[in-house]
């Protein structure tokens, strides 16, 4: 039985390099959530177990940030998800 063609799916890579403005506002908005709740970085880090250099660098729009890090970090400062994603209207 032979399989048909793959479909490719998008890398995190080519779809970071597209858009990397998309990142740094995020990751502002994330770090301005952050702040608002007098966490520190290595405060997030730990509730959301991940390493504090990946707090960083998605706080400084170097790193594309997972979706369940996403909806985990919003839920902890209190962020709304849609107000975090709205930069693209502007575009």
């Amino acid at each position: 039985m032979t399989k048909g063609p793959t479909k490719k799916r998008p890398s995190y890579k080519r779809t970071f390099s597209k858009n990397p403005a998309f990142y740094g506002e995020v990751g502002w908005k994330l770090r301005a959530a952050r702040e608002a709740c007098g966490l520190t970085q290595t405060e997030v880090a730990e509730r959301l177990s991940v390493p504090q250099s990946q707090i960083s660098k998605v706080e400084r729009g170097k790193t594309a940030i997972s979706l369940c890090l996403f909806a985990e970090w919003c839920m902890l400062t209190n962020a709304d998800a849609s107000t975090v994603l709205k930069w693209s209207m502007r575009a």
